[in-house]
Parts: C-alpha cells; structure tokens; sequence
C-alpha cells in the first residue's frame, strides 16, 4: 500500500471548475485524493479573466472545501487590466503563502507550476526548508515564449536575467515536468543539460499533457445539453472551433478558408469571444461570406454536448517557433479528443499529435487554397469510425486519472 502524502499545488490562478476554467491543479488533486492523499491547491484570491474576488474582508487567506480538491485562496488585489497591478498582485501571492507557510499541514511533495516562474521558484525554495520533494512544471517556456510572441531581444536586460532564473529553476527542482512533449529537446537546445555543462539531468525531465478530466467531460456532456440551430440543421456540415478570437489565434485564416466554402453547405462555427471579432464579422459582411458564424461565448459546462455534435473540430492557433519545436498541449485538443469527433489541425511541430495519431488531419497554417482542398477531400471521405475509435482511446490515455498516475510515480 503506497504512502499517504501532503501535496502543496502552486499556481496562482488556478481555481475549481465551478469557479473558472484553469482547472488543472484542481483535477489533480481531485484524483490525488481519491487515491488516498492530502492535496491542497494554493491560489490568488483574484479570479483571472474574471470579476471574482474571494477574500472581500482582512483575512489573508481563505480555506475553500467545496470543490473535490481543497483550495486555500491567498489575499491578492483586484488587478483588471494593469500590468502594475498585476505584478502587484503577483508578488502578494507568493510573499502571502511563504508568509503563511506554517499555518498549513508540512508538505512531502510541492509542485511549482509556471508560466509565473516565481511559483517555480517558491516550490523549490520551500521544498528545501521542509526537506521535501520539489517538482517544477512548465506550461509556458518563459522566458523564449515572450522573445517569439513579443518580440524581445535575447540580449534585454531583463530576458537574460529571466533565463538566469531558468537555469537556476530547472537545475535546482527535483523533478520537471513539460506539458509540451519536447521539453527535452528545450533543454538540450538551450545547453542546460549536463552533457552540454549544464546542470540539468535529462532522467529528472518529463512530459504530463494537460489532458482532459475524461468523467466529467462524460458527465457534463448528459447534464448539460446545448442546442444550436446551425448543429442541428442535418442539411449543414459544421466545422466547429472553440477558443479566444484575438490576434494571436489568427482567426482571419479561418475566414479565408471559409471563403472558399461559400455557398455550400459546409459552415464554420466560432464559439468564444476576442477583441477581433467586431473587425472579422465586418470583414465577411463587406466580403459576402456566409457560412461563418461568430457564436459569441459558451459556458463551460455546454461545450462537451457542444463538441459532440459537430461534424469536424478544428485545432487552429498562430505559429510560434516554441510550438513548431517542442510541441502543443492544449486543452481544446484533449476535449476534441473526448468528443470523438475528426480533428483538422493546422498546427505543425515536430511532435504533432493529429495526423499522426490517425485522429484526423494536419494543414498548412499559410495557405488556404491547399487547406480547403484537403478539408473538401476528408468531408468527401465521410465519417470514420476508426478515427472516432482512435480519439477516444487517446482521450482515455490523455485522462486526468492517467495523467495522476503518471504524477504520483514522481513522488
């Protein structure tokens, strides 16, 4: 019988489901409990993207039992949209549970989840006080995501600090998990592995995907039907994407291929909300494109019944060098993967997860005279059971209650 252990999950915004959507230190210590451990979630007070603030009164932290995983939310400020603030708000997480650290059962594991590397830092510096295991996991690759997407030099100031920071992060934590399946590849690239005079052993360095809470998936998809005329309409093939509709999604890609669909009965449906989508739906009035629709926002619980009925889901996000070299994890392709549905993906990487695992196809992401043709030609095909077999054996192996599994083996 394994040992029962006290688990500390760091990351600032994430949140129980019936809260928010940044869920996966929840749906770990859901299924961490469930095998007989003591999981706490630490978390800012102030909900990301939201208008929720948890602690309206002098207390400096609040302990929250409602959700499967206990949750202590630390005293941050409401930031909206300041960068000053939000820095602010930052930095009281983590002075506030270091601050508070002997007020909560003594850790045997912690895990520090980036992008805020101070989460990382904090599992590593109190892992050490309590002499415990420390295991630092890397949604984002910070500081290069911020040179790909912003554009800043290698040589800033502040970026070279930021990769000092790095270094010292990967060597120093016990274990490192990469929601990106390439991140060994990252640290072998950037000379932080032993090999190359780094401190870095490649044995401590992982790959957990962020993966799909399968059950409840299963569960909100009975519970929460979604009705929309255009999935309902049998006449209409409906090709289905889910997520933000800003700038760095290049949503305008998918109005070109669109275009060349128009007057057929092959729909793109766009479900989420971004700055753009003013611009893009003046853009198709002015150009007489109507077989793409802008849907506006789907709540949560809505979009496993929402998935399911599409014909085709689309996997589409702006290329980066970070995603090209090292891999993908996002949270819409494991919920494509539940719905079982064919998946068109136009994000390319050496550890592309579409074509290659026969769930669907992969299309350029710069040409959408190719792209239509190829989506023409997997419609024309019609549906494949196999394909569907395919995608809920990897929603299976991709679940939260595997992906904990493969945690626990870490402690």
């Amino acid at each position: 019988m394994k040992k029962s252990k006290t688990i500390w999950l760091i990351q600032q915004h994430s949140m129980p489901p019936e809260l928010g959507h940044f869920n996966r230190q929840h749906n770990f210590g859901k299924y961490l409990k469930r095998d007989g451990h003591r999981p706490i979630a630490f978390a800012g007070s102030k909900l990301h993207n939201s208008d929720i603030q948890m602690i309206n009164d002098n207390r400096k932290y609040m302990l929250y039992k409602k959700a499967e995983c206990p949750f202590c939310f630390i005293k941050t400020c409401d930031y909206g949209n300041s960068k000053k603030k939000r820095i602010i708000a930052e930095l009281q997480f983590h002075l506030g549970l270091y601050k508070n650290r002997k007020k909560f059962p003594k850790p045997d594991v912690i895990l520090g989840s980036s992008s805020y590397m101070m989460s990382a830092c904090l599992a590593i510096i109190l892992a050490k006080k309590y002499k415990c295991k420390s295991i630092v996991e890397v949604r984002d690759i910070w500081p290069q995501s911020i040179v790909d997407f912003l554009g800043y030099s290698p040589k800033n100031p502040i970026i070279r600090f930021l990769y000092r920071v790095e270094k010292w992060m990967y060597t120093h934590a016990d274990e490192l998990v990469f929601t990106m399946p390439g991140g060994k590849d990252y640290i072998v690239d950037h000379k932080l592995d032993k090999a190359h005079g780094g401190g870095v052993d490649l044995s401590k360095v992982h790959n957990i995907n962020n993966g799909v809470d399968l059950e409840k998936f299963i569960e909100e998809k009975e519970e929460y039907p979604f009705y929309d005329e255009d999935l309902a309409d049998p006449n209409k093939t409906c090709i289905v994407y889910t997520g933000s509709v800003r700038l760095a999604n290049n949503i305008k890609y998918i109005v070109q291929i669109a275009e060349r669909f128009e007057g057929s009965n092959i729909y793109f449906l766009i479900y989420g909300n971004g700055n753009e989508v003013e611009e893009l739906t003046k853009y198709c009035e002015d150009h007489q494109i109507h077989n793409i629709v802008f849907k506006g926002h789907v709540e949560k619980e809505y979009i496993p019944s929402l998935l399911s009925q599409a014909d085709f889901l689309l996997l589409h996000f702006d290329q980066t060098n970070v995603v090209e070299k090292y891999g993908y994890s996002f949270n819409k392709f494991f919920d494509y993967l539940a719905a079982g549905k064919p998946i068109i993906s136009t994000v390319g990487s050496r550890f592309e997860m579409v074509e290659s695992s026969g769930v669907g196809i992969l299309c350029p992401n710069d040409d959408a005279k190719t792209a239509s043709e190829m989506i023409q030609k997997l419609i024309d095909q019609g549906a494949d059971e196999k394909c569907k077999e395919r995608a809920q054996a990897m929603a299976e192996q991709y679940s939260f209650r595997n992906l904990t599994y493969t945690l626990e083996k870490l402690f």
